[in-house]
C-alpha cells in the first residue's frame, strides 16, 4: 500500500482596493497571501488494487417510486409485477425480492444476509406513506447490449465473475 498526504493550507487573501489620496492621487495595494496556521499534513491512503464499484443503479430506485405509487393505490407487490416495472425502466435483470411497507420500516433488516453479498444491487423508493425495496442478484456473466438483429456479424462483449473457474462459452445462431 503507498501512502500519499495531502496537505490544508489556511490563506487569507484580500483583493486591492484604491485609497484616495489628500493630494488627489490613488494608490493601489498590491494583494497579498497571509498564511493563518502551520500547514495541516494528513496521511492519506492510495489503494493499489481495484476493488469494486458501487452497483448502485437509479433506474432501480425509480422503479421502486413507481412500484410503491402501485402498492400505494391498492397494487400489489409481486416478483411479476416488479419485473416489469423494471423491464419498463430498462432493467433487464429480475428482482429476487420484493418488499413493500410503511416508510420509516426497516426493509432492510427483511432483506436478510443477501443484501450483503457482493453481487447485490438493492433499489429504494417511496410514494406517501408506502415504502418499496428490490434485491437483484447480478449474474455471475453479465452480457453488454446485444443489437436484436443483424445482418452480418456482431461483437459480444461478456463480464465474467472472477470467482468463476474454467468458464465454457457458447453462442448460437438461430
Amino acid at each position: 500500500m503507498k501512502s500519499a498526504a495531502a496537505v490544508l493550507v489556511l490563506v487569507a487573501c484580500h483583493t486591492p482596493f484604491v485609497v484616495p489620496a489628500p493630494t488627489g492621487t490613488s494608490l493601489a495595494l498590491p494583494t497579498e497571501n497571509v498564511a493563518l496556521a502551520p500547514a495541516i499534513v494528513a496521511p492519506v491512503a492510495v489503494e493499489t488494487e481495484y476493488l469494486a464499484l458501487d452497483p448502485h443503479d437509479v433506474r432501480l430506485d425509480a422503479a421502486c417510486g413507481d412500484l410503491a405509487y402501485l402498492v400505494g393505490h391498492g397494487g400489489a407487490a409481486t416478483i411479476d409485477i416488479a419485473t416489469a416495472v423494471l423491464r419498463m425502466h430498462g432493467i433487464i435483470d429480475p428482482p429476487n425480492k420484493v418488499l413493500a411497507g410503511a416508510v420509516g420500516e426497516d426493509l432492510d433488516a427483511k432483506l436478510g444476509q443477501d443484501a450483503l453479498r457482493p453481487n447485490a444491487m438493492i433499489g429504494k423508493g417511496s410514494f406517501e406513506k408506502t415504502a418499496v425495496e428490490i434485491l437483484i442478484l447480478q449474474p455471475k456473466i453479465r452480457i453488454g447490449p446485444v443489437p436484436r438483429a443483424v445482418t452480418t456479424s456482431v461483437e459480444l462483449s461478456v463480464v465474467l465473475d472472477p470467482a468463476l473457474r474454467d468458464p465454457h462459452v457458447t453462442v448460437a445462431d438461430q
